[in-house]
């Protein structure tokens, strides 16, 4: 697990202080947030550091394991594995073990 200091959480459901296999990590270049596909917990977390220093950390979408399609929480994911967004915004993932 990646420990994540100082986390303030700011939108969503608690979110644990660590990450459990985190794999395609990727820098959204229109914010600098990063993507998250946090594999071994099912969902995808947004990452930012403020101008003030502080980590604030966002559940994007997946609440729990399964293959759901839906908006933020509604979604669900079998061990997402790489995730990117488009010049529009428009998040994609991997969602491994639902092939999809």
């Amino acid at each position: 697990c990646i420990q994540a200091p100082h986390v303030e959480q700011q939108y969503g459901p608690p979110l644990p202080s660590s990450l459990n296999r985190p794999h395609g990590v990727f820098v959204d270049k229109r914010s600098g947030d990063l993507l998250i596909p946090d594999t071994d917990n099912h969902r995808l977390i947004r990452a930012r550091v403020t101008p003030e220093g502080v980590y604030k950390a966002e559940l994007l979408a997946g609440s729990e394991e399964g293959c759901k399609e839906g908006k933020d929480n509604e979604a669900q994911f079998r061990y997402p594995y790489c995730v990117i967004s488009n010049s529009k915004g428009i998040i994609y993932a991997a969602d491994t073990d639902n092939h999809r």
